[in-house]
């Protein structure tokens, strides 16, 4: 797929994930590398080798890749907050949250972007929960009910058919 005519950013928030992030980069394929503009990563007050693997990881990345260091951290969604705010002041129309951890499958991004690049979704969501994903991946069995169990609530609630409301992807 060629690059996109909309700008494309990707942030992965990253705290202690040094061990992670380098096979995060490598399981983005090339064919949503083409259409991403750019990766901004906030390395949210690290002690360990995050911003250094990070950096070898993209060293010949065929994307820009940002590195948003910060001295302190100041927890997930701060450190979210940040990534979205960058991209958008550089002009992001879209924005993927990827985790530094993996939890979130780098293989499905292209296909998440799709709908939101062709203007057929304003919001695609990814879902652990769809096809047992949430259990094979190592999701504890007390997390998986409780979401199940939540997502059930929240539908009869809002009147909606989501698979799951507690996902980020």
């Amino acid at each position: 797929m060629a690059q996109s005519a909309k700008k494309i950013f990707v942030v992965i928030p990253a705290y202690q994930a040094e061990s992670t992030l380098p096979s995060v980069f490598q399981r983005i394929p090339k064919d949503c590398l083409s259409v991403l503009t750019k990766i901004l990563v906030v390395v949210d007050g690290c002690t360990d080798g995050t911003e250094k693997v990070g950096r070898a990881a993209v060293k010949d990345y065929s994307v820009p890749v940002e590195f948003i260091v910060k001295p302190k951290n100041e927890g997930y969604a701060k450190a979210q907050k940040t990534g979205f705010r960058e991209a958008l002041k550089q002009g992001a129309d879209i924005c993927v949250l990827l985790h530094a951890d993996g939890q979130y499958a780098p293989e499905e991004m292209l296909r998440l972007l799709t709908p939101l690049m062709r203007d057929e979704a304003d919001v695609v969501q990814g879902s652990r929960m769809l096809g047992g994903g949430a259990l094979e991946g190592g999701m504890p069995f007390y997390k998986f009910v409780a979401n199940k169990s939540l997502s059930m609530l929240e539908n009869i609630a809002y009147g909606m058919k989501l698979a799951e409301y507690h996902s980020g992807y």
